[in-house]
């Protein structure tokens, strides 16, 4: 591996985060020059799915409200985004998923917009809103998974390492620093306990830098679910251009230590390029109603929930 990759690297990591270092990240991340990576395509009629929880009581009737942070609000660092560039982030499922795997985005969505339900002592009620987005066009995503932690949670995980063992194989010249440069960057995105926005500066700014060059967005495992589904980072001009919004519903959330209970509410299927909504009441066979989501957790009132 040539020095000055393995020196840009080391510097990398001793980067003090709580400095908001971004210029010498932005700067440290451009020396390393060319690496080999592995794209993923979302193509065409594929569907992911984007949370956002209500609070306050609050509704999103607008398109635009189930969409990327407004760029005007976008103010922290996260996973895959910094204050320069918002990100649609949402989440997906591979095609083929293999038995016992996770099948279903809005898990993986309300997991990640609502950390307290992976601790199994907590307790609360939470309502969510669900929009699930068509994709237009083809989308060309980086697909960060290199991170062994995942490799046993899913096939499409192992899948994808081994075409990233087959396409560094096959370029022996750069294979010591691309594996290098992958293996701290899945690191960077693998991180669990995150209690400050700066511990994504660096995930942030290489996702910033990629998709500068032309990448749309970015593809990583799922690290409030341990690896067991995928979320998606994409560039807001081609969400804008991409995608569509095809339904968007609400569900009620209830959760007593580790049993919870999701309750579908309201359903709209939307128009293509509808940019204003009403939802409806669903059909009664898919509402269980609050009394017996109570019942369920074993809990006569709301309130034993949330006080």
């Amino acid at each position: 591996m040539r020095v000055e990759i393995s020196r840009a690297l080391a510097e990398l990591a001793k980067l003090d985060l709580s400095t908001y270092p971004y210029k010498d990240a932005k700067r440290l991340i451009g020396q390393l020059g060319r690496f080999g990576c592995i794209k993923v395509t979302l193509h065409e009629g594929k569907t992911i799915m984007r949370a956002r929880p209500n609070f306050d009581a609050e509704r999103f009737t607008l398109t635009s409200q189930l969409s990327y942070k407004p760029q005007s609000l976008n103010r922290t660092y996260q996973r895959a985004s910094t204050p320069n560039k918002t990100m649609f982030y949402a989440s997906t499922i591979p095609e083929t998923v293999q038995a016992g795997e996770l099948d279903n985005t809005r898990i993986i969505g309300a997991f990640e917009a609502l950390p307290w339900l992976r601790d199994k002592t907590t307790k609360g009620y939470q309502k969510i809103t669900y929009g699930q987005w068509l994709v237009k066009q083809d989308i060309n995503l980086i697909a960060i998974v290199q991170h062994e932690n995942f490799y046993n949670e899913s096939s499409y995980t192992r899948e994808l390492a081994e075409m990233f063992k087959k396409y560094t194989n096959a370029y022996p010249n750069l294979k010591d620093e691309t594996i290098a440069i992958a293996d701290f960057f899945a690191r960077e995105f693998a991180k669990a306990e995150t209690n400050h926005d700066y511990d994504y500066l660096l995930s942030a700014t290489f996702t910033e830098i990629v998709t500068d060059k032309g990448l749309d967005g970015i593809l990583y495992p799922s690290v409030r679910l341990g690896g067991k589904g995928f979320n998606v980072a994409i560039c807001p001009e081609i969400a804008d251009s991409n995608l569509d919004l095809l339904s968007a519903g609400e569900c009620s959330i209830y959760k007593l230590n580790d049993h919870t209970v999701v309750d579908n509410e309201t359903l709209i299927k939307l128009k293509p390029n509808q940019t204003i909504f009403n939802y409806n009441l669903v059909e009664p066979q898919y509402h269980a109603g609050e009394a017996e989501c109570l019942r369920h957790l074993g809990v006569k009132s709301i309130l034993e929930l949330t006080d």
